[in-house]
């Protein structure tokens, strides 16, 4: 298994490789995420084992497929995609750690080929603005003191060593970092409330403007993501703070368009059929958007359109999918109902 990035910390480039079982598959060793980056055109290739364990002699394990064509491609053409659009959204399992290195590695070879966007991500959020201005602001900004100043380790996401390369790539190039989310607190609170502020309305408009079907589509994604635990008098207001997230992500994306910018964020938000692109594309038809998902093969599932089913969709609604062994086998459902015997337990223990 390939060293965490963070205890490797060498050189990168746009074109390393990663095998499945003596096989050489186009990926991101996380690893190899630096140096090389100030360097446009390097090609360095790597071989490495995944860190998944599920699935690694799947056929689709680290193969791209072209949703558009309907055919498999490569890494190149990927690239060149990437790199001419001004919105690259590339999404992710949150717990799959190659997923992490993918999107570094993309984020890098859009470097390489002289862009200069700025990153994005799901993970930030703008209560961090401030603290992320100074960090930035500082000649000694690292990805140890961004880490810091974002409390990343009390954020609740994964392991910072799985973020930092893609960080240290912005940091690196002096690219702006720009929180796209908003604040968890007042997330519960639209939740909660099941509306918007007037002048957050007028200004997320895209939340109310997506149709009516795509909505009843994010209400059952509620429900099936919860394993159908969520009492059904929630699930309106639940989906309505999801719209609400998307379209702020998509307000914040759309500030930076001058650039261009690179998106980090989970698969669901990155999905062009009622994700992130959805509220881009309300503001701007002719937007030039890129997604690239990250799906975890599946036993049983050998061809990628086979794979729309999971995503409750007839086709896949990312522009690029890029397929990874599975880092869990573990039901997720059970995983989730246990939590909440756990949680239910907690709240009769406590006076």
């Amino acid at each position: 298994m390939a060293a965490s990035p963070a205890r490797q910390g060498a050189a990168s480039g746009p074109e390393p490789k990663r095998r499945r079982h003596g096989r050489t598959r186009p990926l991101a060793a996380a690893s190899v995420v630096a140096t090389c980056l100030l360097l446009a055109g390097c090609t360095i290739l790597v071989s490495s084992p995944w860190h998944s364990r599920y699935g690694r002699n799947h056929p689709l394990a680290g193969r791209f497929w072209d949703s558009t064509h309907k055919r498999f491609t490569d890494w190149n053409s990927v690239v060149d995609a990437a790199a001419s659009a001004t919105y690259l959204l590339v999404g992710e399992t949150h717990e799959n750690r190659d997923h992490h290195e993918l999107q570094a590695r993309l984020f890098g070879a859009v470097v390489a080929r002289g862009r200069r966007p700025a990153l994005s991500m799901e993970m930030l959020d703008t209560g961090q603005h401030e603290a992320i201005e100074r960090c930035l602001a500082e000649p000694r900004c690292d990805a140890a003191h961004f880490r810091r100043a974002v409390s990343w380790d009390t954020s609740g996401w994964p392991s910072w060593s799985w973020y930092a390369p893609i960080i240290e790539i912005a940091l690196r190039n002096g690219l702006p970092i720009v929180p796209a989310n908003l604040p968890r607190s007042q997330l519960r609170k639209i939740a909660r409330q099941g509306k918007l502020e007037t002048d957050l309305a007028a200004r997320l408009w895209t939340a109310e403007a997506i149709p009516p079907a795509v909505r009843r589509e994010i209400e059952e994604d509620i429900r099936v993501s919860h394993c159908h635990q969520v009492p059904e008098r929630l699930v309106a207001s639940m989906a309505l703070a999801q719209r609400v997230r998307d379209a702020f992500m998509a307000e914040t994306l759309a500030k930076h368009a001058a650039g261009g910018v690179v998106f980090v964020a989970g698969n669901g938000h990155v999905r062009a059929d009622r994700g992130v692109p959805l509220h881009l594309r309300l503001r701007n038809p002719n937007a030039r958007i890129v997604t690239v998902g990250a799906l975890e093969v599946r036993d049983g599932l050998r061809t990628p359109p086979e794979y729309a089913q999971l995503l409750r969709s007839t086709a896949l609604p990312f522009d690029y999918v890029w397929f990874s062994p599975r880092a869990s086998n573990r039901d997720p459902c059970e995983e989730f109902r246990k939590q909440l015997e756990q949680i239910g337990g907690h709240n009769r223990r406590t006076p």
